[in-house]
């Protein structure tokens, strides 16, 4: 619910009050003009204002006007619940359901645990109370509600007085002329064969008339047990009644076995799609890298550095005089000396080979200068001269430039090799078995990390050694060999467990021929559930066909008492009326006539009881209306019209007497006070397990939605300056906190706070803030703001 405009109607032009759709701050309101606005808002909802109408639109989003007179959709003028009607006619729990203020929050008060709990004690007291009310009112209401129901039968009654008389009276008419037809057949007796005669038809009544009324009593029993049924054919009915009430004795045993080896293929099925897709990235593109890397060369490559610079480390430890870091100079030659290993090894891997090739290019051109032709020879020269180049020349160029390079580091030192810049750094070496051992320490730690950087490049092996598990596993993941190996595994579980599956859904099948399932008809796209659903509705469809077919027994059995009673019936001239009520019709009037010519002292006269019969037959066919022989006769005469009457003025005193009761309200009251207990509740526990953030509380207050017109939704919430104790920086952030609750819950903000109302300022236009302004505040707040 979104409060759109409040309009006040007067003598001149009218007042209009518009809201904003999100935020809508009303500024330089003191703290009077905020409570009377407050109050006509509130006023204005509960229809306690007569010159006041409201616009705002629902939860869904249509347009609603609504004054004290009722309300009405705006697009199509059909009437809507009014507010209050949503939200109840109190004032005070209208405005406690809608308003926000700096208590709520526990702002600009300091209280201790044992105050709270005196109000969280006084508030569950007035909550109980509040339920409670709520209670009574509902039932208040029900009783209200059975009290107009009443009125409106007895209006009915009332407007259908005369033509109930009419109908009682043609009924006891009607009544007077069977028991006089049947005195008469009484005295066509004679000698009293015919009175056995008739005694006989009437025991043949009875017994027809409740074998008639049992099987139709049952038959509308079972049709309403049954409620409508399609229209089938007799042979469907009959082949669908032949289903079992249960499944075969194995089948449930059958089922978890098929259920078992469907999940299990299932679940087969889905490794294999896993572990046939390309597996997704690392996380760490760390490990990504070391796992792309020839995971023998990078862990053999890891060994020899790691191993390299253990020993290196192990002759280096005695001398505790080491400096901490290298020079400039000496980094440079570390540099330098590095790039000489690299080219040296490019040398040692390039140029016996290149020599070699060269040497039997050389050869093969003279074979064939010789032998086969100039011209081939003079390309094998010349391929000879550029393996040479390739493979001999330029690598020992590299290596020359490098160690040169080495040279020229070395000058800036005091150093004459990069060897000595090592040695120089142990004072207590002199033997020259520890120089040799130094030597090859040293010269084995370089080679290490030239081939180090071959295989791993800029990466470390500190790298390596902080992810080196997840750098294994992700290499296994992603190793083509492992790869197809698991998928093979993965591809004979799926083929076993498919075989499984079927050979369990075939052991299945059997014994479901009954239940519409023949053997071998379970495929594949059969779930186990969807079979043992339908064998439920086949089981419950064999039941109903099975009732159905009892239904049709009876009702040929009901047919044909119906027919045997219609004869005696018209035997004894019953004609007219439903086959019920002259069935109770010929019972009572022979009950009378038999009683009569018992206790008789002698019959009345033939003439005198034909003539009553022939008066009685034209009362009844004159006064006879259209319909009253296919009803049911009334039970008893009409009441009274002055009695009803009666009753009605007591009821219309009691409805007026109970008014409307305000259940709605009742039901916000209890919400309202049910907050109250929580937030009590929440500022209790935020003393024992640290204070709860502002932001929370403001949250949980925004977030809070009612039930209206049967929705849960949001209602306006109306702040009224409940963040002026703030310092600047906390209430401008929680300001535009606003900005995102209010897209769920309509915020309107009443304040004189100059920092509030800059704040609406800086945000018209580019934010969702509507701002309506009665003062203008001080200019250092808009400075401040504007540095925020």
């Amino acid at each position: 619910m979104r409060l759109e405009q409040l309009v006040l109607y007067g003598p001149g032009d009218d007042d209009r009050l518009k809201f904003g759709p999100r935020v809508t701050v009303f500024a330089g309101l003191k703290a009077v003009d905020r409570m009377e606005l407050i109050e006509t808002i509130v006023d204005a909802l509960t229809g306690r204002l007569s010159n006041a109408s409201v616009v705002y639109t629902d939860a869904n989003g249509r347009r609603v006007f609504a004054d004290r007179t009722g309300a009405t959709f705006a697009d199509d003028g059909i009437a809507a619940p009014g507010p209050s009607e949503l939200l109840g006619k109190d004032p005070s729990t209208v405005a406690g359901l809608l308003t926000l203020l700096a208590s709520d929050l526990g702002l600009g008060q300091s209280q201790s645990p044992e105050e709270l709990n005196d109000q969280i004690a006084a508030a569950r007291s007035a909550l109980e109370k509040y339920h409670n009310e709520h209670v009574q009112l509902v039932e208040q209401t029900d009783q209200v509600g059975q009290w107009r129901q009443e009125v409106v039968e007895i209006d009915r009654r009332l407007a259908t007085a005369d033509d109930d008389r009419a109908r009682w009276t043609w009924l006891e008419h009607r009544r007077q002329l069977d028991e006089m037809r049947t005195e008469l057949a009484m005295l066509d007796s004679g000698d009293g064969s015919t009175d056995k005669a008739i005694l006989g038809s009437v025991d043949s009544l009875r017994t027809a008339g409740s074998a008639w009324a049992d099987l139709a009593a049952a038959a509308s029993e079972m049709r309403q047990e049954l409620g409508p049924l399609p229209q089938v054919s007799a042979d469907n009915i009959a082949r669908v009644a032949a289903t079992p009430d249960s499944p075969p004795a194995t089948f449930l045993t059958r089922m978890e076995a098929w259920r078992a080896a469907n999940e299990a293929r299932v679940e087969a099925e889905s490794e294999l799609a896993r572990v046939s897709s390309a597996p997704p990235a690392a996380a760490d593109p760390v490990v990504q890298a070391f796992a792309e890397m020839d995971q023998q060369r990078l862990w053999t490559a890891h060994r020899r550095l790691t191993k390299a610079a253990e020993v290196y480390n192990a002759v280096t430890a005695a001398d505790e005089d080491l400096p901490d870091e290298n020079t400039e100079a000496e980094l440079a030659v570390e540099h330098a000396h590095l790039e000489v290993v690299r080219a040296q090894r490019v040398v040692d891997e390039r140029v016996r080979p290149g020599m070699v090739g060269a040497l039997a290019l050389v050869a093969g051109a003279v074979l064939a200068l010789v032998a086969i032709h100039p011209v081939l020879a003079v390309v094998m020269l010349a391929g000879s001269g550029a393996l040479w180049r390739w493979l001999v020349m330029l690598p020992k160029a590299a290596l020359a430039e490098a160690e040169q390079a080495e040279e020229h580091a070395l000058t800036h030192t005091d150093a004459g090799s990069w060897l000595g810049i090592h040695l120089r750094r142990l004072d207590e070496i002199t033997d020259s078995a520890d120089r040799k051992r130094f030597e090859n320490a040293a010269n084995n730690w370089v080679v290490a990390q030239v081939e180090w950087e071959e295989v791993a490049g800029d990466h470390t092996v500190d790298q390596l050694d902080a992810v080196a598990d997840e750098v294994k596993a992700r290499a296994e993941s992603v190793n083509p060999k492992a790869i197809a190996k698991r998928r093979d595994l993965a591809r004979q579980l799926r083929d076993t467990t498919a075989a499984a599956e079927r050979s369990a859904r075939a052991a299945l099948a059997g014994g479901l021929e009954p239940f519409g399932f023949p053997d071998g008809a379970l495929g594949s796209d059969v779930a186990p559930e969807a079979l043992l659903a339908s064998i439920e509705r086949r089981i419950e469809a064999g039941r109903i066909a099975r009732r159905a077919i009892k239904l049709n027994v009876l009702l040929q059995r009901e047919r044909a008492a119906a027919q045997q009673l219609e004869s005696i019936l018209a035997r004894l001239g019953f004609t007219d009326g439903d086959l019920e009520s002259r069935l109770e019709r010929a019972i009572q009037a022979v009950s009378v006539a038999r009683q009569r010519q018992a206790v008789a002292t002698g019959a009345r006269d033939r003439t005198d009881l034909e003539a009553e019969i022939a008066r009685l037959n034209v009362i009844v066919e004159r006064t006879r209306r259209a319909g009253w022989t296919n009803e049911s006769d009334m039970a008893g005469p009409p009441a009274d019209p002055d009695l009803l009457e009666a009753r009605r003025r007591e009821l219309a005193e009691l409805i007026g007497a109970a008014g409307s009761p305000d259940v709605v309200g009742a039901e916000h009251r209890y919400k309202v006070g049910l907050a109250r207990v929580r937030d009590l509740e929440a500022r209790v526990q935020e003393l024992t397990k640290g204070p709860q953030s502002l932001e929370e509380r403001v949250a949980r207050r925004l977030s809070r939605t009612t039930v209206l017109n049967g929705v849960e939704e949001s209602v306006p919430v109306l702040i009224d300056d409940a963040f002026e104790p703030l310092p600047f920086d906390e209430k401008v952030k929680l300001l535009d906190r606003l900005l995102g609750h209010s897209a769920q819950t309509q915020v309107i903000m009443l304040s004189d706070d100059e920092v509030v109302t800059r704040w609406a300022r800086s945000r018209v236009g580019s934010e969702p803030v509507v701002l309506m302004e009665l003062d203008s505040p001080a200019a250092p707040v808009e400075a401040a703001l504007s540095s925020h």
